[in-house]
C-alpha cells in the first residue's frame, strides 16, 4: 500500500512540474498581450465592435445596431436598460457620498466636513458668537 502511495505522488509530482515547464515558456510581454486582447475582445462585444448578427454581441447587455435596414454589418451597442443599470450605479455612488457628507449618522461625516471646511472656509459654519468679546 505505501508504495503504490508513493508511486502515484511521484507520478503526480512529474505531472505538475511538466505542467509549470509549459506555462513558464511564455514571457511577460506575451502574456500582458493575451490580457489586453482578452479585455478588447470582451469589451467590443459589449460595445463597439463590428457584427452581423446578435450572437457576436455580448447576450442580454448588447445587441447587433445596423445603421440601414440593407446595411450587413453593424456595431455592438448597449440595451437601453443596461445604460439604465449605469445609470442607477452612477447616482448611488453620488447619493452615498452626498449622504456622507450631509449625514451625520454616517462614519465618514467628520472627514468629508473636514474637507469642506478647508475647502469652503467662507460659508461653512464657524460657530455662533453673539457679540464680539474683546
Amino acid at each position: 500500500m505505501k508504495g503504490l502511495l508513493l508511486i502515484l505522488s511521484f507520478v503526480v509530482l512529474v505531472q505538475s512540474s511538466s505542467i509549470n515547464r509549459v506555462k513558464r515558456d511564455q514571457s511577460a510581454e506575451d502574456v500582458a498581450r493575451d490580457i489586453e486582447n482578452q479585455v478588447t475582445d470582451v469589451l467590443d462585444q459589449i460595445m463597439g465592435g463590428n457584427c452581423v448578427t446578435n450572437d457576436q454581441c455580448m447576450e442580454f447587455v448588447s445587441y447587433c445596431h445596423k445603421e440601414g435596414t440593407l446595411a450587413i454589418t453593424g456595431h455592438c451597442a448597449l440595451n437601453w436598460w443596461s445604460w439604465l443599470i449605469v445609470g442607477v450605479v452612477a447616482l448611488l455612488i453620488v447619493g452615498s457620498c452626498v449622504a456622507c457628507i450631509c449625514c451625520q449618522c454616517c462614519c465618514l461625516y467628520a472627514c468629508c466636513s473636514a474637507i469642506l471646511d478647508c475647502l469652503c472656509c467662507c460659508c461653512r459654519n464657524k460657530g455662533y458668537s453673539p457679540a464680539n468679546r474683546g
